[in-house]
């Protein structure tokens, strides 16, 4: 009887034949893997991470052009000057609109300002009052870029059974970018800054 390295016609070395004859093939794949593939240099792997630095400093930039292009939206719909000089002014947008329209501004309540990172929300309390196309027609002028008010909120009462009049309570918001804190200069910080 002849003695075979592997044998698959006998049953009882059938398996272990089939694992012998995986082994030389995960052997012989190893081996000629580690013949074919080069070994990593150094000078391989510093264009690897010279590679990722590139690929890190693009993402960086797109993301700084991103934020540049976010802010420069952003401060287009932002109010500029002290909360008394936006409360006017948004008195005066408002009533503009309000009286092409023909309706009447009844209230205008500023609220207490909110200071936010970086912004400052200037809330308004409005109630107009009119026939409802009119009416809607105001509010919806508020959505514009244009108008750089937020509508928060807003009310409607019917003024009268018999017609289309409606009293409308609005609120709204404007918004500033927040005014770094001042530092008034006392008596005795002058008088140190004159002898530093």
């Amino acid at each position: 009887m002849k003695n075979s390295f592997l044998n698959f016609k006998n049953p009882q070395e059938a398996g272990p034949s089939a694992v012998m004859l995986a082994a030389l093939v995960i052997l012989t794949g190893s081996l000629g893997y580690m013949l074919l593939v080069k070994k990593p240099t150094t000078e391989g792997i510093a264009m690897g991470k010279e590679r990722s630095r590139k690929e890190l400093l693009e993402q960086i930039e797109r993301t700084q052009l991103s934020g540049q292009q976010t802010r420069a939206q952003l401060s287009a719909r932002l109010w500029q000057g002290d909360p008394d000089t936006i409360a006017a002014a948004v008195l005066a947008q408002l009533t503009q609109e309000a009286t092409a329209r023909k309706l009447k501004l009844s209230a205008f309540r500023p609220q207490r300002t909110q200071t936010l990172p970086e912004l400052s929300e200037l809330p308004f309390s409005v109630q107009i009052s009119g026939p409802y196309p009119a009416v809607h027609a105001f509010a919806a002028t508020l959505d514009r870029p244009s108008s750089k008010l937020a509508l928060r909120s807003l009310q409607l009462a019917s003024s009268d059974a018999a017609s289309n009049a409606v009293t409308a309570t609005l609120g709204l918001s404007a918004y500033a970018p927040s005014q770094p804190p001042t530092v008034k200069n006392t008596p005795a910080k002058q008088e140190g800054a004159a002898r530093g």
